[in-house]
């Protein structure tokens, strides 16, 4: 039940947010309308997964089992290193500059 709210919580404000940039009035360039569709694909992606992993749960397989919490822990120390590295990149680009 607390995955089914917070879910509808994300839906309501990701549509409560479309409303208010709709009423602004503001033009929106091209980045603008790049950022709200990557933004609006990720929190839709996200609601997917969840509904997924919520009805898995109800017909009764587990939520996470051995491998997908290794498989979890691999990934999390990859992308840890992966964005130290992109630290590393943009701290020498902008020194360069």
């Amino acid at each position: 039940m607390k995955k089914l709210f917070i879910s509808i919580i994300a839906l309501a404000l990701l549509i409560i947010a479309g409303l208010w940039i709709y009423q602004s009035g503001n033009e929106l360039n091209q980045n603008d309308l790049i950022q709200y569709s990557v933004i609006s694909i990720l929190v839709l992606f996200a609601l997917y997964v969840g509904f997924r992993k919520l009805l898995s749960v109800k017909q009764g397989q587990p939520s996470e089992d051995e491998l997908s919490k290794r498989i979890v822990e691999k990934s999390a120390a990859k992308s840890y290193y992966i964005s130290l590295y992109l630290w590393l990149v943009l701290l020498y680009l902008n020194n360069n500059k």
